[in-house]
Order: structure tokens, then C-alpha cells, then sequence
């Protein structure tokens, strides 16, 4: 139930739930060098969250997007925020 309880929650407020990551934003997909691979880079703001790095990803609408490669941690300089950087690597489909 908590799958669907999700799909109608805004973004914001999935960045409240540890389960989640609320208003993830593509950045760019990044060079790879084998051709059966895909990586894409995320960000998003700094929250409370579960995943690690070597776990599976799925966003709320596609189940199985890919594998999580890395989690990188940024402090912007003359803000009050940090952003949180997250590199997925998918299997070419």
C-alpha cells in the first residue's frame, strides 16, 4: 500500500519519507565507455534517505531503472543547502 500511498504524494512531500528521494532532478547522462551500459547523473536536495550506493533504483512510475554506482554529497558555497549527486547505471534495453 505504501507503493500506491506514493503516487499521491507531492514531491515535497516524498522528501520527508526515508524511502523515497523527493524532487530528483536529471542532470545529464554521463560517457560510458561499454556500449551495452547507460549511466545517468541525478541531484536532488539534501534529505533523509536509505538507499546506498550498490542498490537497485526505481523511480514511483517505472520499476528497475538501474543500479546505484555512487552518492556524492556537495555543499553549494554561499547557500544554505546541500545537493546530493547520484550516479545510475542502467543495462541498455
Amino acid at each position: 500500500w505504501a507503493y500506491y500511498d506514493r503516487m499521491e504524494k507531492s514531491p515535497e512531500e516524498l522528501e520527508d519519507d526515508p524511502e523515497c528521494i523527493g524532487n530528483c532532478l536529471f542532470i545529464k547522462e554521463v560517457p560510458e565507455e561499454n556500449p551495452k551500459r547507460k549511466r545517468f547523473k541525478y541531484k536532488f536536495n539534501d534529505q533523509n534517505f536509505k538507499i546506498k550506493e550498490g542498490e537497485s533504483a526505481s523511480d514511483i512510475f517505472e520499476k528497475g531503472i538501474g543500479r546505484i554506482e555512487k552518492i556524492e554529497e556537495i555543499d553549494l558555497k554561499g547557500k544554505d543547502k546541500r545537493r546530493i549527486l547520484v550516479t545510475i547505471t542502467n543495462k541498455k534495453t
